[in-house]
Parts: C-alpha cells; structure tokens; sequence
C-alpha cells in the first residue's frame, strides 16, 4: 500500500499525457489475486483520484467476484455511485457485476438490493446488458418470486439466448402456467437446422416443468409435454448443465481469419504489431449463449 502512495505522488508531480495508471495498479493486484488489499486502497480518500477510472472499477469487482467477497462487490458500487456524475453513475458492466454479486449472495436482503436497484435503473432509463437481466430475474427466481423474474425476463427484445429460454421456461414453471412455456421448448424444434450447433435447454430447468406439468393434472398437458421433451431428447437439445452454472459462465471468445482481421484492422489503427498470421482472440460477449 505504501508503494502505491508513492507512485500517487510521482503520478501528481510528473506529466504522462493522457495515461491514467489507476487500472494498472488494480492489474496488479488482480495479479496477485489480493483482493483484501486492492479494496483497502481503493476506499483510501487520499487515492480516491487515482483511482477514479471505469475500467479501476471492473477490474476491482471483478478480483472481488473472483475471491466470493460478494457484499463487498455492493459496498464498492455504492462508492462508485458518490463518485460518478448522474451520466456516469452505473456503468454498464459495473451494474452487471452488481447484480451478479446480489444473484450469488441470494439472501432476503441482496434481493431486495437488486430490485431496488432494479427499479432505481428503470426509472432513469437505463438499459441494463443482458447479462445484468438475466441475473436479476434469476436472483428474483431464487428468492420464489417467479412472476418477478417473469417480468424481468419478457422485457427483452431478444429471447433466444439460451439463458432467456431457460429463465422464462422456469418461470412459466413456478407460476404454475407450463402450457404457456410448451410453445418455447417446440420454437427450438421448429428451428432445428443440422449444420448448425443445437439451442438447449437445462436437464433442471426441463425437471421443473415437467412437475408444474403434472400439478396440474391436465393429461392434454402432460401429453404434448411428454411428446416434445422426448422430441428434444432424441434431437440433443437437453443439456446437463443447471441454471447457475449458465447464468454464471464465462464469455467465450471467437476466433476471426485472416479477411475478418484485415476488415477489423482500423480499430487497432495506433498499433505498429505486424500479423504474423496467426488468428487472434476477440471476445464476443453473448454467440455462445444464443444456443
């Protein structure tokens, strides 16, 4: 922590342009996976400058996601929101990890936080990423508030993420309406096209409905349940992986060719790096996810 005083004072005495060497520091730290530390001085008064940068603040909640320190991750957006302007005030993969921390911590009060939140970003307009809905009604879905989580889910514009697919299903399931979610489990047979890798649903997430299902009572529901799970079973399109573990898996990345980086080049335009003709990694939050 003292070096990172001194290297304040040499930041504020010495002129490096535009550089900012907030993130850099919090690199470090990531680095050495100490999470205890980089939170001690980031909350420092005397370094709140130094370490008033978008991507300081990713970084930090991102080491603390890391270690589970899931309170602290709402103690440091509550420090964010004092520092940012209104404009700034909830960036947008700062929200996501924020809602992500309330999604894993899954208590009464993390809930009440996120819907708070929630309703806080809805009345300022802001449009929160995918990732952040996906784990505020998956939050909602936890605390057995499924119609909330309903709610959240149907606002997308976009529903055919195979996180979306499977919250609205689950959803549907523990309102008690599964002849409502039938139509979503046949929409990925109706679209089933072999070159391409299959649209699934979670093993969990089919288990739930088909219990909702059976409450019911109501044997034509039961029936076309049956027939379609078993259409989807035969065709692979039912995954072992649960819930949690969809919501909270990483971001794949995707590899481009030659053409594509040739076509992407303008934006690494300040670099000199020669392509030795090796493909490069971009990360492209959200392909993966589409099945």
């Amino acid at each position: 922590m003292f070096n990172t005083f001194r290297f304040n004072q040499q930041n504020k005495e010495v002129r490096f342009g535009s550089y900012v060497f907030g993130p850099v520091v919090m690199r470090m730290y990531y680095f050495l996976n100490k999470p205890d530390e980089a939170l001690e001085v980031f909350k420092d008064p005397d370094l709140e400058d130094f370490f008033a940068q978008l991507g300081t603040y990713q970084i930090l909640m991102d080491l603390l996601f890391e270690n589970g320190k899931y309170q602290d991750i709402l103690d440091v957006f509550e420090i964010i929101k004092q520092r940012q302007h209104q404009e700034a005030k909830y960036p947008k993969n700062v929200v996501i990890l924020t809602f992500a921390a309330c999604f894993k911590l899954n208590t009464a009060d993390s809930f009440k936080y996120g819907m708070d939140l929630w309703k806080e970003l809805k009345e300022i307009g802001h449009i929160p990423m995918r990732r952040a809905i996906t784990f505020a009604a998956g939050l909602a879905l936890n605390q057995n508030a499924p119609h909330i989580a309903f709610e959240i889910i149907s606002g997308m514009h976009q529903q055919n993420y195979v996180t979306v697919r499977n919250l609205k299903v689950a959803a549907l399931a523990d309102i008690g309406r599964p002849e409502d979610a039938l139509p979503i489990l046949r929409s990925v047979l109706d679209v089933d096209v072999p070159s391409q890798k299959k649209q699934t649903f979670s093993e969990e997430v089919i288990q739930k409905l088909r219990a909702s299902a059976d409450k019911t009572g109501n044997k034509e529901t039961i029936y076309e349940f049956q027939q379609i799970v078993k259409r989807l079973s035969e065709g692979g399109h039912i995954t072992d992986e649960g819930l949690d573990e969809q919501l909270c898996m990483q971001i794949a990345e995707t590899f481009r060719n030659s053409a594509q980086e040739r076509n992407q080049r303008f934006l690494a335009a300040s670099f000199s790096r020669q392509d030795h003709g090796r493909a490069r990694t971009y990360a492209r939050p959200g392909l993966k996810d589409m099945y």
